[in-house]
């Protein structure tokens, strides 16, 4: 049988990372049986991509409906053994942290803030292209650029960096000058 290549495309998750929304591409990506997904933005995006993942694992391991839950996502991360997630593909489009960290945010319906946290959810490969910038509010561009300095200082200057490290995060901090 064959399989179909690509997953639908969603665009539904917006800032802040709505619950209806990332249920409603969790239920999409489910339904398609997506074996991997891809995510291009900011970190509301990287997040849902993570929060997807877990439904995707708990879909797969309890043949549940394909209706995503913000509890089931959530559940995913007490299991054991943790269920291998499907590959994760980041593009950021702004420096927000969320696609090289082990959390995901989102915010439920009734305003208050959730999401889950394990080691599993840092996604499988992060592509930075400083082309995905083009068009983004000069603020949003200048937050990224002030938040790629500010981790590079932080790497650098950091007790337990190894020379590797400093070296990298001086490189990093030379191209933003020049």
């Amino acid at each position: 049988e064959k399989e179909i290549l690509a997953a639908p495309l969603s665009t539904d998750i917006v800032m802040g990372g709505s619950e209806n929304g990332i249920l409603k591409a969790a239920g999409t990506a489910a339904e398609a049986k997506a074996d991997c997904i891809v995510t291009v933005g900011g970190g509301a995006i990287q997040d849902a991509g993570k929060l997807i993942r877990l439904w995707l694992a708990a879909y797969d391991n309890t043949s549940a409906s394909t209706k995503a839950t913000a509890d089931g996502i959530r559940a995913v991360t007490s299991l054991d053994p943790m269920p291998t997630l499907p590959p994760q593909i980041c593009c950021p489009n702004s420096f927000a942290m969320a696609e090289l960290t082990s959390v995901a945010g989102m915010t439920l319906e009734n305003g208050v803030k959730s999401g889950a946290a394990h080691a599993s959810l840092i996604p499988t490969v992060t592509i930075f292209d400083p082309s995905l910038t083009s068009g983004l509010p000069d603020w949003v561009r200048f937050g990224t650029a002030l938040r790629c300095v500010e981790h590079a200082v932080g790497s650098a200057t950091h007790p337990r960096a190894t020379d590797e490290i400093r070296n990298l995060a001086l490189q990093g901090l030379k191209m933003v000058r020049s």
